[in-house]
């Protein structure tokens, strides 16, 4: 550009962000279009461009809005760095010294396709983030405003990532470097400063390790003494950190005879001396400078360490006279100036007194070593060197890696009579560990590992009860079905997904329940326990009965019909539902429907609340689809219809279905048709296109309810809520479609979507309503997997679908879509095959060109210099 087109465009774009920001709705595309544009035109006007960004740097508005502008501004940082780095040290303070820990939701991405959720705190993160990863091109361009803005960054980093108390309470002390004020306060750093500490991957961390790395470079070359000294005059001036001033020494031992040299001062500072940060750094620094020093510099060391143990109070001269006498014997001997530190050096080591040069606190040394029973019981207080409690202990051995060894596998039948011998010992030695003096915790263990044992031995399917072992492994489980652990406070607040292991009663009712199946084994006396244990207090209990209670089909029948109906209407823990549902009513729908869908009913009625819970109905959900679609079972036709009708508020269930539906959508082949799985598949459409149907004028209903005009930020929240909601499950039916379609090109699936023409026009067919119906939406997401699908789909109904097309576009304006580069590669791609494969359709529809036009039009309005260059091809349509 021209200066005067450069000057004319960088004006426009501070209108653009000056208009954006002060519009009382606010709308963050302007905004960020605004920043973007401010920075990449920010010559055009340094002062004013400056003026204008500080705006979005206020405390007020960062806290406000920083987790959508911060991030934006990362990418112009090194543009900006050598206009002005004083305004980008402002951006890295507004970042580090600022936090919004909101956990509100947010969309991620900045694209209306690309819908992501964050939360603000994750956008604030991911800001901190993408500036720290330019902080290096800004240390090396601008190091002295890099510096002050990681001086700024760790004023508040310690306190905020490091609850030691030692860091709300340390002072901040003074010392004097050449005359001039500078200061140090403790924070810690030698815990988490070096490489290997707490919290190295955390950005101020990052940042420390690249101005290290940066001075370590310019402290090589005695060229870059005027940087190392501004470097070192900021320090003074802003900085109180310790971490900072340790990574100083650090850099400072490397490079003795240059940058050391220039920073000596700090080798007689009594905070630098005494600070448990620094001491031991500034030690190794003396073992590597100290030689150096002038005689003078050498002296004042020495009488700076000597002083230590004198300026001491009563209670700390103890640690002082321990910091002395390590401090002194990081001097080299024969470069000491002083006879009082010569001599009292003597004096320590004859004494064996010098302590090393380490840190007063060491970091914990964390183990890998397994977490043993033997540790569980000692946390526990068991005295697990009893005689009593070892014997038990090596019983347990064999018997835990049994179990472990089957996990998931099925024993056969000689590995479970080689076990019997170490059961059978294990249980004998449990009847008599009261007699025998074994800890009560002790005994709980070794219960929970052998009926855990016996589960597995029942797993055999060889194993029945006409083996000489079974009595044995029966009453052994009846024994530990009605032991005491779990407890009945247990579980109280189950997740339904895990439970303590091993835990006797638990393992007990699996092993009992896989009893119950094998004919000879039946009886009732294993009857009589299911029904006990089916009322346990404990839920992991009842969840190992609710969901194997399809074993007693065949054993009794009338038992099984029992519990479930018991299950069906009084069971309260979502968590044994969820079992319940999944591996009792599900099993068993298919064979009974009539029986299992009221029961399931009666169970999608009666839960709601938790994530457990909704778990739980979306497996309800799962059987009223399946047994609907296959059966037509009226209970099930009747609560897909609520579901159906009320989209908003069944809405985790609605998207259940339409993902249950997805799989149903190529059903049965072309070449020889099956009846059944035609009205199968022809259902599912019909039920995708009702649920759309419903959702399309829920929606339609809400916007009715506002102005055309107003901000959707400006609408109710429970509306905002609703629309959401309408809007997801529309999008969630969309992607059903561009899956079962074929669109998407990774088919890489073990049941991978038919390709051939013959079932992708049946495809189309079934489809066609409800691909308009999803052209009524203006959702983004929705409409670019929607063009995704029509694309793919062209081949094999050119003209409608291309209208089609046009129609989806024209709505997905509404919301944006034209705007985003996603939108224009692939309309570009679309009309290119267009024009060069179908001409004829363009040469003989009016529709058709009147259509082509529409959305070229939209995306020239849109700016895409692409869009424009297709309309320079349109004569190529009647070559």
């Amino acid at each position: 550009m021209t200066q005067e087109q450069r000057e004319t465009t960088g004006l426009v774009a501070r209108r653009i962000l000056d208009f954006a920001l002060n519009q009382p709705v606010r709308n963050l595309w302007l905004v960020i279009s605004g920043l973007e544009t401010v920075c990449r035109t920010y010559e055009s006007d340094p002062n004013a461009s400056r003026a204008i960004l500080r705006q979005c740097l206020e405390p007020e508005h960062v806290l406000q809005h920083g987790h959508e502008e911060l991030f934006r501004l990362a990418p112009e940082i090194e543009r900006l760095i050598p206009l002005d780095p004083q305004v980008v040290e402002e951006i890295y303070c507004a970042a580090f010294t600022l936090m919004d820990d909101s956990e509100e939701s947010t969309s991620m991405g900045g694209s209306r396709i690309l819908s992501l959720s964050s939360t603000r705190r994750q956008d604030f993160y991911m800001a901190r983030f993408a500036l720290a990863e330019r902080y290096g091109k800004f240390m090396e361009q601008a190091p002295e405003y890099a510096l002050r803005a990681l001086i700024a960054a760790f004023r508040t980093y310690p306190s905020d990532r490091y609850s030691y108390s030692t860091i709300a309470t340390a002072q901040t002390e003074s010392f004097d470097f050449n005359g001039k004020h500078a200061r140090l306060k403790s924070d810690r750093s030698e815990i988490w400063a070096d490489n290997g500490g707490y919290g190295n991957h955390e950005e101020p961390r990052k940042m420390l390790d690249i101005f290290e790395h940066f001075l370590d470079q310019i402290a090589a070359d005695a060229n870059n003494e005027d940087k190392r000294k501004k470097l070192i005059e900021v320090l003074i001036l802003e900085n109180e950190t310790a971490a900072l001033w340790r990574k100083v020494l650090q850099v400072a031992e490397k490079h003795p005879q240059t940058f050391g040299l220039e920073i000596c001062p700090l080798a007689w500072a009594i905070p630098i001396l005494t600070c448990d940060d620094t001491s031991p750094p500034v030690g190794d620094y003396l073992k590597a400078a100290f030689r150096y020093f002038t005689s003078a510099d050498r002296s004042r060391v020495e009488q700076a360490i000597l002083s230590l143990f004198e300026l001491a109070d009563e209670e700390g001269r103890r640690h002082a006279e321990r910091t002395r006498n390590r401090l002194l014997r990081c001097l080299e001997e024969q470069s000491m100036v002083t006879e009082e530190a010569r001599t009292l050096l003597m004096e320590i080591k004859q004494a064996e007194a010098v302590p090393p040069n380490e840190p007063r606190f060491h970091h914990p040394v964390f183990s890998s070593r397994p977490f043993t029973d033997e540790d569980l019981l000692k946390e526990n207080n068991v005295p697990v060197e009893d005689t009593a409690n070892r014997h038990l202990l090596k019983l347990t051995e064999p018997v835990k890696i049994f179990a472990s060894s089957y996990f998931n596998e099925r024993p056969e039948l000689p590995s479970v009579h080689e076990i019997i011998p170490a059961l059978q010992s294990l249980h004998a030695a449990l009847v008599g560990s009261e007699s025998e003096g074994c800890h009560e915790r002790t005994c709980i263990l070794a219960w929970g590992y052998l009926a855990n044992a016996c589960k597995t031995v029942t797993k055999c399917e060889s194993f029945n009860c006409e083996d000489n072992n079974a009595p044995f492994i029966k009453t052994t489980l009846i024994e530990a079905a009605h032991y005491s652990d779990p407890p009945i406070t247990a579980y109280q607040d189950w997740d339904g997904r895990s439970w303590g292991s091993p835990a006797a009663r638990i393992d007990a009712a699996e092993g009992i329940m896989r009893l119950t199946e094998k004919a000879s084994c039946a009886g009732e006396e294993l009857f009589e326990m299911v029904e006990h244990l089916a009322n346990d207090p404990v839920p992991p209990v009842r969840f190992m009965i609710a969901r194997g209670l399809t074993l007693l089909y065949q054993s009794n029948p009338k038992l099984m019909w029992k519990l479930f109906d018991n299950f069906s209407q009084f069971e309260n823990d979502n968590g044994v539902l969820s079992g319940f549902v999944a591996n009792g009513l599900r099993n068993l729908a298919f064979y009974d429907a009539d029986r299992v869908a009221p029961l399931v009913r009666i169970i999608f009625d009666r839960v709601s609340g938790d994530d457990q819970a909704s778990e739980t109905r979306q497996c309800c959900t799962d059987i009223f689809t399946g047994l609907y679609i296959w059966q037509n079972q009226i209970v099930c036709e009747e609560t897909l219809q609520m579901i159906i009708n009320d989209p908003v508020k069944f809405n985790t269930e609605a998207h259940r279905i339409a993902f249950n539906l997805r799989a149903q959508l190529n059903l049965g082949s072309t070449e020889s048709p099956n009846a059944e799985h035609n009205k199968v598949r022809v259902k599912s459409f019909t039920i995708l296109q009702q649920l759309l149907t419903s959702t399309l004028n829920q929606a339609k209903e809400l916007n009715s309810k506002y102005a055309k005009d107003l901000p959707f930020s400006s609408w109710s929240e429970p509306d905002q809520k609703k629309a959401s909601d309408l809007a997801h499950l529309a999008d969630s039916i969309g992607m059903q479609i561009y899956f079962a379609s074929g669109a998407f090109q990774d088919n890489d699936t073990e049941d991978p979507v038919p390709r051939g023409v013959l079932e992708q026009t049946r495809f189309w067919k079934h489809a066609r309503p409800i691909l308009e119906l999803l052209a009524e939406f203006e959702y983004a997401g929705l409409v670019h997997h929607l063009i995704q699908t029509l694309e793919y789909l062209l081949p094999f109904d050119p003209l409608e679908i291309f209208l089609l097309i046009g129609k989806v576009l024209k709505k997905g304006k509404e919301g944006g879509y034209q705007y985003e580069s996603m939108a224009i590669t692939l309309i570009v791609k679309i009309i290119e095959q267009f024009i060069t494969e179908y001409p004829q359709y363009l040469q003989e529809s009016e529709a058709c060109r009147r259509t082509l036009i529409e959305i070229l039009d939209i995306f020239v309005d849109a700016g895409w210099p692409a869009a424009r260059r297709l309309t320079y091809r349109l004569e190529e349509i009647f070559r």
